[in-house]
């Protein structure tokens, strides 16, 4: 099973990495690629890009880092799900970019999971 893992900021990072470690010790044939920081660069099987040293979260920052974002989203994310196409899609938190990441994948009728939602 191949699934695609997302996390924006550092603490998502952190619970997005033990997500990883629970699923491979519950299926070793998983195969796990990743957005996110340090602790998901660790942990997956082939590590995309650094998301969480972007820093855009809040309100303000994300709109500054628009641009760089929808490159981000564009050129790494929905190239990784069309030429990849995983089994399943995991986003952690951080709702602005996980919303974009999460309607690619279901309009390429791949499923997504919410792991732990954002706050209000």
């Amino acid at each position: 099973m191949n699934i695609f893992i997302c996390a924006g900021d550092a603490s998502g990072d952190i619970h997005a990495a033990n997500l990883v470690k629970a699923l491979k010790k519950s299926d070793n044939s998983v195969i796990i690629s990743a957005l996110g920081g340090p602790q998901l660069e660790k942990s997956s099987d082939r590590f995309l890009f650094n998301l969480v040293e972007l820093g855009g979260f809040g309100f303000w920052q994300p709109v500054k880092l628009y641009f760089k974002l929808k490159n981000v989203l564009s050129e790494i994310v929905i190239k990784y799900l069309s030429e990849t196409k995983p089994d399943k899609v995991i986003v952690v938190d951080y709702y602005g970019f996980n919303i974009h990441v999460a309607k690619a994948a279901f309009e390429r009728g791949i499923p997504v999971y919410y792991y732990i939602s954002p706050q209000v």
